[in-house]
């Protein structure tokens, strides 16, 4: 498993549950965070709406609003030079599509000095 994801100039900090963005971390909420992670993970496919809604809030219920909201959100702090992260099937889900590079736990050791 990854502990980092890196796409433009983010790093999904899996670890920390965190978001930076050139190195300084960026405010989201923790169903964010979540979310991007979850999109980031099976960038492959699409997920389906109600997949992440049962994901994220697998133990409650909470309204496809509160799912688009969250997207909102990240769309807002992701956006930058144009780019898409986040697509949008209509109707049906997200896929994240920006290029990841995945940092394992052995590869990221490597690029420190001592």
């Amino acid at each position: 498993k990854a502990v980092f994801y890196d796409f433009g100039e983010f790093r999904l900090d899996v670890m920390n549950c965190r978001l930076l963005k050139n190195g300084t971390p960026v405010q989201i909420t923790h169903k964010s965070f979540e979310i991007l992670h979850e999109l980031i993970e099976k960038r492959d496919r699409m997920l389906r709406k109600e997949e992440l809604l049962n994901k994220i809030w697998n133990d409650c219920y909470v309204e496809e609003a509160t799912l688009t909201q969250h997207i909102y959100m990240l769309r807002k702090v992701l956006q930058q030079n144009g780019n898409v992260y986040i697509e949008t099937i209509p109707k049906n889900g997200y896929r994240f599509v920006a290029s990841v590079r995945e940092v394992l736990p052995e590869t990221e050791n490597l690029n420190e000095t001592n």
